[in-house]
């Protein structure tokens, strides 16, 4: 479970190195976050990457992206061959890197 200042703290690419960790752990079956932005390419690659994964919670979480990386999430949620179990509260969704471009 990652929450609290440390994560409401991290910058995409802190994101991308701990997620992209997170999801080469062979023994990974739940993922909770709470109260963060992540950047939805990234937790797109975690999906894919966390083959063991079978549940993922979100609270108060932001995903920062364009339509063709939430797409590709929704693609690597689909395709997941055991992820059964994703909630989300207080979800909102950002474009940063549109407006900052």
């Amino acid at each position: 479970c990652f929450s609290g200042t440390f994560v409401r703290e991290l910058q995409d690419e802190q994101w991308r190195l701990m997620l992209q960790s997170i999801g080469q752990l062979q023994t990974l079956e739940e993922l909770q976050i709470w109260c963060s932005t992540i950047p939805t390419a990234v937790f797109a690659e975690t999906i894919r990457h966390a083959q063991t994964l079978q549940k993922v919670y979100f609270f108060r979480v932001g995903l920062d992206g364009s339509q063709a990386e939430f797409d590709a999430l929704a693609a690597a949620i689909q395709r997941h061959p055991r992820l059964r179990d994703v909630r989300i509260g207080g979800f909102h969704i950002t474009n940063d890197h549109e407006q900052n471009a």
